[in-house]
């Protein structure tokens, strides 16, 4: 035995339910009508997908910038790890790749830096958020720069004070991007 009952819709028709005998509850089916109804008018009415209280950016940073960003962690990173390996070795090689991963990382982070730049140009009213990334990012090039002038001394000498550099260059590395791009919701736009 099927029963139908009628409840008001969305513009004010009366909306024809069957009431099944499966123990559904009161609330249980009007919820799933309600999203029936949503269907029928093409309403996404689907869980509502977290937010970010205090976006880095109005708009997340381009595909380019994104990747010029994110690029310099594993940069940064493989100076850091190389660093490591000759303060525990003393090969000088790993001094050498701890350099030449710097000055990529200063490459990219250089362009990454103009892009904020523009950025921070740009944007419209509040400049708050655009202006902590760009200082943000400058001082992780700031920083790398010194590590790269550092690491540029005798491999002998430039231990500790580049292993210091490359942790706290790594750091902010890691920070100044993830901040970024914490706004992205995935994909090229």
């Amino acid at each position: 035995m099927v029963q139908r009952s009628e409840q008001q819709g969305a513009a004010g028709q009366q909306v024809r339910l069957p009431a099944h005998s499966t123990g559904l509850n009161h609330a249980t089916t009007r919820s799933i009508n309600r999203y029936d109804r949503a269907k029928r008018h093409n309403l996404d009415l689907a869980m509502p997908s977290p937010t970010i209280d205090a976006p880095a950016f109005r708009q997340p940073p381009g595909p380019l910038h994104a990747m010029l960003l994110a690029g310099t962690v594993p940069l940064f990173l493989g100076a850091l790890l190389s660093d490591l390996a000759y303060y525990n070795s003393y090969q000088i090689q790993w001094s050498n790749f701890a350099s030449w991963l710097i000055a990529g990382a200063l490459v990219l982070g250089g362009f990454a830096l103009l892009f904020a730049l523009v950025a921070l140009l740009r944007s419209k009213g509040s400049k708050g958020p655009a202006l902590v990334h760009f200082l943000l990012l400058l001082a992780t090039w700031v920083i790398g720069l010194i590590d790269a002038f550092v690491h540029a001394k005798d491999a002998w000498a430039a231990m500790p004070s580049g292993l210091y550099l490359s942790i706290a260059v790594t750091v902010l590395a890691c920070i100044t991007a993830w901040r970024a791009l914490a706004t992205r919701a995935g994909g090229a736009r």
